[in-house]
């Protein structure tokens, strides 16, 4: 259970500690426990949930409220049913198209837990990233390719990291797209189940969906 879990953790050296809460209402229960976790001195920074098929939509979108209420990322994992993980060696990092700016700085819009997940992942598998961006025009092109170039450099990510930009719609090119054991897309202020469920056909792997906190610099 958690307290075995913990324990593990513990033991390579992860502070870890768990907690019960007996509650009558689950969304109400989580909406506390947040609001708690937010008022102690080691705080969490992340909200991790596995989405599964018959997960109410509405609950979903409460706990993403709440976690950003509360100043904490929110990470959404789809899992595959057949491929699970994959080989644990590649992963895809779409990236939104930035136009008219396409501005790198300090802090950037939605993508910096996208991105550090993505960093980690790959350093614990020694695998390879590739960051995608899907332009609607061919005159964004270049700049989304510089944008990505500058994204490698300033934060420091793995010389294996692989930019890819395209002019496409994202359902047109999914077919296309460099294979992945696990894809990471943002997650937007509304919760969209269906579009979740599409991305893990659609890739025929495992799917992260992920919500900064505004706390997180992928290039500091």
């Amino acid at each position: 259970g958690l307290v075995t879990m913990a324990r593990n953790l513990t033991a390579d050296g992860i502070f870890a500690r768990t907690a019960l809460l007996e509650v009558d209402d689950t969304l109400q229960g989580i909406r506390t426990g947040l609001e708690i976790l937010h008022g102690v001195f080691f705080h969490p920074n992340i909200v991790y949930l596995p989405v599964m098929p018959d997960m109410d939509e509405r609950a979903l979108q409460f706990v993403l409220d709440h976690a950003v209420e509360n100043e904490m990322g929110v990470i959404l994992f789809a899992r595959h049913p057949v491929a699970g993980m994959g080989r644990e060696k590649l992963v895809n990092v779409w990236i939104r198209e930035q136009s008219p700016d396409w501005e790198v700085g300090l802090r950037l819009s939605n993508l910096d837990l996208n991105l550090l997940l993505g960093y980690q992942l790959v350093r614990n598998w020694q695998g390879q990233m590739t960051l995608i961006t899907l332009v609607s025009d061919e005159s964004e092109k270049q700049k989304g390719e510089a944008f990505l170039s500058t994204l490698i450099e300033y934060g420091r990510m793995p010389r294996s990291t692989r930019a890819v930009v395209e002019v496409a719609r994202l359902d047109d090119y999914l077919p296309r797209a460099p294979q992945a054991d696990l894809h990471i897309f943002g997650l937007q202020e509304r919760v969209d189940m269906k579009f979740m469920e599409r991305m893990v056909a659609a890739t025929g792997a495992s799917c992260i969906f992920v919500r900064s906190s505004g706390h997180e610099s992928a290039l500091a």
